[in-house]
């Protein structure tokens, strides 16, 4: 009798500690997953501001590109186009764009900026590209 009441006694710790251990199991998983669900959501909400400064900084280049690409003497390649393309080279320079070109109406690159690191391309065809067919 003595026996069978200790086994019984047994059984329950046993079951009590097996399902203890199952709570706290399931607890840590838990966890466990809202520490993934918040680091995935900081990682996604970095993710969404590094994109956002990439489209910002593609965004301040189109507008110099913009401009310089609307100056009358740069549209025209008169004797002021080097001047003001040294000029919109500074200031892209500083968004990281290292060539600067100014092509003709046949495609025909007529000034190249900087000169030192580009030498040769002064009169070099670029009507095959996609962007002067644009």
């Amino acid at each position: 009798m003595k026996m069978k009441r200790t086994s019984i006694i047994c059984i329950a710790v046993l079951l009590l500690t097996a399902a203890g251990s199952l709570i706290i199991y399931r607890n840590y998983l838990q966890v466990e997953d809202g520490i993934k669900a918040d680091f995935n959501s900081h990682q996604l909400a970095l993710a969404r501001l590094i994109g956002r400064g990439a489209e910002m900084a593609v965004d301040g280049i189109r507008q110099g590109m913009a401009i310089a690409s609307r100056m009358p003497s740069i549209i025209k390649g008169n004797e002021r186009c080097p001047a003001d393309m040294k000029v919109s080279y500074g200031d892209l320079k500083e968004e990281n764009i290292n060539p600067l070109f100014r092509l003709n109406d046949r495609g025909i690159s007529t000034h190249c900026l900087p000169e030192d690191r580009l030498k040769g391309v002064t009169g070099k065809d670029f009507s095959f590209r996609e962007y002067f067919k644009e």
